[in-house]
């Protein structure tokens, strides 16, 4: 199995908050229509430019607005309904989830405790090439995620679960955010990352 980083999980930082009840309604709800537009038939709310059928949410706002706190809700509540595939919370405080080598090695890593079925793809991923969790994040994504996702869904269904990425900016490599989501991009433009929803 990849390297991981264990703390990056939603629910490992004992700091992460979630909103408090009855508030940031209309964000939380426009993410639920985005990500299950059939169950959330809801007028009006927040509106959101782009696809609002894409594969990534993208949530922006200057510092301290509450992305994170929205973030920490929606992996709550896809985790209790166990719909989230994996999560990493960046953090320049802890090394770890400071480094961007790391995101999708986790991301993989969880996919696999989501789904088990995935292990055996991302092991044998592994073992043809040791050194992917240092590769670049488009290669990552592309053998630790991408092709496992693929190969499961040619034998069974693999119904989409979200990943939630937090706090790309505080990652230690400036370049994180455009490197990051230029690889989900491509993938996603291509068509192959359609099992998986990002936020």
């Amino acid at each position: 199995m990849p390297r991981y980083a264990r703390t990056a999980r939603f629910d490992q930082e004992t700091k992460r908050v979630s909103c408090t009840n009855n508030t940031r309604t209309e964000i939380l709800d426009a993410i639920y229509r985005w990500f299950k537009p059939e169950a959330h038939v809801i007028d009006g709310g927040v509106q959101t430019d782009g696809n609002p059928q894409g594969q990534i949410f993208w949530l922006d706002g200057i510092a301290g607005t509450g992305k994170s706190t929205i973030a920490q809700t929606i992996a709550c509540h896809y985790d209790e309904a166990s719909e989230l595939g994996a999560s990493f919370f960046c953090s320049r405080d802890n090394a770890d989830c400071s480094n961007v080598n790391l995101i999708f090695s986790t991301i993989a890593y969880q996919l696999c405790l989501f789904r088990p079925i995935v292990r055996e793809h991302v092991s044998e991923a592994m073992r043809k090439d040791p050194d992917l969790s240092s590769a670049l994040a488009s290669r990552q994504l592309e053998k630790l995620i991408v092709e496992p996702l693929e190969a499961v869904t040619c034998d069974q269904e693999f119904l989409p679960c979200l990943v939630v990425i937090d706090a790309l900016d505080e990652c230690k490599d400036d370049k994180a955010v455009s490197s990051i989501l230029s690889a989900i991009a491509a993938f996603t433009n291509d068509g192959r990352l359609s099992h998986l929803k990002s936020l």
